[in-house]
This record gives structure tokens, C-alpha cells and sequence, in this order.
């Protein structure tokens, strides 16, 4: 069920793309008033774990982080220790990863702004992670489930199954058809048939 709600949010996604329609509200794509967030001041120092860097305390399940363009305290977020992403995390600033971090089944990644995954860094995806920024890729990416790109990767590190990553940055150019990605599949698999 989860695949077909995602499938149905990238094609709504495309439609808006090519016919220019504004975009609906939907609480788990962006922050608003009736979620409920902690914002990232950068008060303190960079340390993701501070609480003294964020609006409303440290993020977990229940209370999702934002990271705005130009945070208040002039220190973008570093995650050096190990960190579980159980909440939704809409990023429209810079994100660096020097350790560990995993997004959980119930996390999600709402990069807007740069993602950077240092040289020490790893990043476990066994949840959503929607790319409509910069990933700036030096140390590793565990791509286990959802990875929807539709803007820039730069990998200098690895990627474990890459194959799950659906790019649609190239479908959502304004000179590609989406709907022809479809037709070329139909038409190898005639030649396919043909062939036979």
C-alpha cells in the first residue's frame, strides 16, 4: 500500500510539474501550523543532539525538525554521533552527516536545501527520502527504501542499491513527456515480442 501511495504522490508531483498547478496542502510534505515542529536556531553550536539548538527541545517522533534557510544562531546542523530519524525532517538550509544516521520506517527526509554525507559519514534509508535539493554524497548511502530524487546528487562515496533511487529530475524536465518514458518501455518490450 505504501508504494502505490507514493507512486500516486510522484505522478500528482509530475502532473503539477508540466501544468503548472499550485500544490495542494499535505501535512507530511511541508511544515505548517498543525504539525507539530522544532526548529533549528543553531543558538548554541552546531550539535544536532543539543537541545539548546533547537526552538522546542530536541526532534523524535511526535515533534518533526525544521531547518530553515539561515538559521538564527549562524551554525547550520552537524550530525557527528549516531541518530535515528523517526519524524519528519524538512531541510531548507545545510545538513552535514559525519556519523551514523538512519532513517527510520517512520522517518522522513524533506531535503530543500543541501544534504551533505561526509567522508566518515553513512546514511541508512528505511524510509522516505525525497531529494528536491543538493545531496552531496562523500562517504556511504544505504538506500533501502524510498529515494526519490528530483533534483542533484553528487556522489564522490557509494551507494548501496542505487537501483532504488527513482530519478525523477529527468522525467520533470520541461522538454521530457513523462508519459514517453512509458511509451519507450512499451516499445522494447515489442521489440522484445518481435524478437521472439
Amino acid at each position: 500500500m505504501g508504494q502505490l501511495a507514493f507512486l500516486y504522490t510522484s505522478i500528482n508531483v509530475i502532473k503539477r510539474k508540466i501544468f503548472n498547478k499550485s500544490q495542494m496542502s499535505n501535512d507530511h510534505l511541508k511544515v505548517n501550523s498543525t504539525l507539530k515542529y522544532t526548529e533549528w536556531t543553531g543558538n548554541k553550536d552546531h550539535n544536532w543532539h543539543e537541545p539548546a539548538n533547537w526552538s522546542n527541545g530536541l526532534p523524535f517522533r511526535y515533534l518533526h525538525a525544521f531547518i530553515p534557510r539561515v538559521p538564527k544562531g549562524n551554525h547550520f546542523p552537524q550530525i557527528n554521533d549516531d541518530c535515528k530519524i523517526n519524524f519528519t525532517v524538512k531541510n531548507e538550509g545545510i545538513i552535514s552527516n559525519e556519523g551514523s544516521t538512519e532513517i527510520t520506517k517512520y522517518g522522513l527526509m524533506q531535503n530543500h536545501g543541501i544534504l551533505k554525507i561526509e567522508k566518515k559519514g553513512t546514511l541508512s534509508n528505511l524510509g522516505k527520502l525525497i531529494n528536491h535539493g543538493t545531496l552531496r554524497n562523500e562517504g556511504h548511502i544505504n538506500s533501502q527504501s524510498i529515494f526519490c530524487n528530483l533534483n542533484a546528487i553528487e556522489n564522490n562515496g557509494t551507494i548501496t542499491k542505487e537501483s532504488r533511487i527513482l530519478q525523477l529530475s529527468e522525467l520533470l524536465k520541461p522538454e521530457v513527456n513523462p508519459l514517453s518514458v512509458f511509451d519507450s518501455i512499451r516499445k522494447q518490450e515489442l521489440v522484445k515480442t518481435q524478437k521472439r
